[in-house]
């Protein structure tokens, strides 16, 4: 099996004029203090990658580093910054800010449900299963909200997009925004990333 390259992007951080102070949602805590999305998001990341690391065979995790404008500034130079350094699977995350339909993870379609998007649909529902609750991974398609975080990455990339918690369920956000919590999720990503590794034997169809 060839060596993995996973891209953790956490999207609502270092993005670019008009939007530099973006933090995502703000969730107020039991206490009374607030917490933003993107500090949640980064605090699971770390954990997934040092799961990942540890749990992934011949696995490599790169995160968002604006020394090296490394998943910085708009989602399109993202997603263009992980097609020219070749990434295999690229993984945005986020926090679910309330309401929808409560799924865990996406995947995008690209227009044309072929074998990478099928992969991508796959590795969304093996995610949505090891992060557990039932909670399954659906499909954007293009013109939803969500769709410019993960629908810009380019084939053969498998792009999945992640809200392992909502942020505005004061039980999930006490849970999720411990260390041990965002270690829960960290382990269930790089599970899921393991089990799917090991069952297709090479991301999205590479040689």
């Amino acid at each position: 099996m060839k060596p993995t390259l996973v891209a953790l992007d956490v999207q609502h951080a270092f993005r670019p004029k008009p939007f530099q102070n973006d933090r995502g949602a703000v969730f107020t805590m039991r206490d009374g203090t607030h917490v933003a999305e993107s500090d949640l998001a980064m605090k699971y990341a770390h954990a997934a990658r040092d799961a990942i690391l540890s749990r992934v065979p011949r696995s490599t995790v790169v995160m968002n580093d604006p020394s090296k404008q490394q998943l910085v500034g708009r989602y399109s130079d993202r997603a263009a910054w992980a097609r020219a350094h070749q990434v295999d699977i690229y993984i945005a995350c986020h926090v679910n800010a309330g309401g929808g339909n409560g799924s865990r993870t996406y995947s995008a379609d690209h227009g044309q449900m072929g074998p990478v998007d099928t992969e991508s649909a796959v590795l969304a529902l093996t995610i949505s299963d090891n992060l557990g609750d039932g909670r399954r991974g659906v499909t954007l398609h293009r013109g939803e909200r969500g769709w410019p975080c993960i629908g810009l990455v380019p084939s053969p990339i498998l792009a999945v997009m992640v809200e392992p918690f909502f942020g505005d369920h004061a039980g999930e956000l006490a849970l999720f925004s411990t260390d041990s919590g965002a270690r829960v999720i960290g382990h269930g990503i790089a599970n899921a990333i393991g089990s799917y590794l090991y069952v297709s034997g090479t991301p999205g169809g590479r040689p």
